[in-house]
């Protein structure tokens, strides 16, 4: 029985950006500011445009086959179900890690303002999203619709009141330990692109509700770009105007780094806006990134790579079993160290987004008569291949 389809562009660019805006600009420009000094803006900038590269494919494939697994559904039916089941796990998994990287920090803002233990923590808030998506796909968006919306107005307020600030020495720092040669310069600011690529492996989730989504051939394509275009936007702004605000000293492996920005900024009322901005930021991330992951077990399930048990769906679509295994996975990920845990999922992302561009030059150049995607990406096999 085909799924209903109920879910809007807004609702889609909801989920993209929700799971975008969390950790990978809350949290992680300060552990990147370790690595590449004052270049910290042009590494998130560069990101984004391999972000809007790579998406072109991933709205090519989604159009093309909107059907839940996302990445998994398209390689499988390019390279076959040995490679289709292995970059199915690693989604899945990069998935899961970057949803329990959301729910440690807000289990982590909890024991900041109450002392409450952060583990027991962790393990209500996954419990909480777990019953937010088993009570049905519809109540999930648009709790994510909402979250988004308000999140957006304080990242662009932050953006705005920043502006002001960016004639700061601090702009010009340069590489910690000094001035490097092109060539390593070059090699820093590509590893520092890479590392905080799992900022943007929310465009993954478009994907795998795809099989939900109303009218998918203009749906999917204005809610990845525009999701894409905004977010690399505000990440760059956003890291820019810490950059110039805050002392190297103070930026280098700061966990709140944009929070410390808004308080140098405007006093410390910015600093606690910051804080509720990030407590909703890793929400959005949390309820997204599970209903996201769980459509990864439900699509393998469905070709037999996975139990069968794992593809059940109930009256309201919702995939109940594939829902608990991703959450139980969830909860035993949050004691996964946070550098380990950001690698791994970067890593895994720039491979499944490798496969995707990989997967569209196969399909093509097949000459597949079922192959009608109703969006075709520009600059074909340029952009693929780049």
């Amino acid at each position: 029985m085909p799924k209903k389809r109920n879910i809007g562009w807004i609702a889609l660019f909801a989920i993209a950006s929700g799971t975008m805006i969390s950790s990978g600009i809350f949290i992680l420009p300060g552990l990147a500011y370790g690595r590449t000094g004052s270049y910290v803006p042009l590494v998130y900038l560069l990101a984004g445009f391999v972000a809007l590269l790579a998406s072109l494919a991933l709205i090519e494939l989604a159009t093309a086959m909107p059907r839940a697994g996302g990445d998994y559904f398209y390689i499988t039916r390019s390279m076959g179900p040995g490679v289709g089941t292995i970059m199915g796990l690693l989604s899945w998994l990069a998935l899961m890690l970057k949803t329990a990287f959301a729910v440690f920090g807000l289990a982590e803002l909890v024991f900041v303002l109450t002392g409450f233990p952060l583990r027991p923590v962790a393990l209500i808030i996954t419990a909480l999203f777990l019953l937010i998506n088993l009570s049905g796909t519809s109540e999930a968006v648009g709790l994510e619709v909402l979250l988004v919306f308000f999140l957006l107005i304080i990242m662009t307020a932050f953006t705005l009141f920043g502006l002001g600030f960016l004639d700061s020495p601090n702009l010009w720092v340069g590489f910690p330990g000094g001035r490097l040669s092109l060539a390593d310069s070059t090699r820093r600011i590509t590893a520092g692109a890479a590392y905080v690529f799992v900022s943007f492996g929310g465009l993954l989730n478009v994907s795998t509700m795809a099989e939900e989504v109303k009218e998918p051939g203009k749906s999917i394509p204005r809610a990845i770009l525009v999701s894409v275009l905004i977010v690399s936007l505000l990440y760059f702004l956003m890291v820019l105007i810490t950059t110039a605000l805050l002392p190297p000293e103070d930026f280098s492996g700061s966990l709140t780094p944009i929070s410390d920005a808004a308080t140098r900024m405007v006093g410390s009322w910015g600093g606690y806006l910051v804080i509720a901005a990030s407590a909703l930021a890793f929400a959005t991330t949390g309820n997204a990134g599970m209903m996201s992951a769980s459509r990864y077990p439900l699509a393998m399930a469905r070709d037999g790579l996975m139990p069968e048990s794992l593809g059940h769906t109930t009256k309201k679509q919702v995939p109940t079993r594939a829902l608990l295994l991703t959450a139980v996975t969830i909860s035993v990920a949050v004691l996964i160290p946070l550098d380990a845990l950001v690698q791994l999922a970067s890593t895994v992302v720039l491979i499944s987004y490798m496969a995707i561009n990989a997967a569209v030059i196969i399909l093509r150049e097949s000459g597949m008569r079922n192959y009608k995607p109703l969006y075709s990406l520009p600059g074909y096999p340029f952009i693929p291949v780049v």
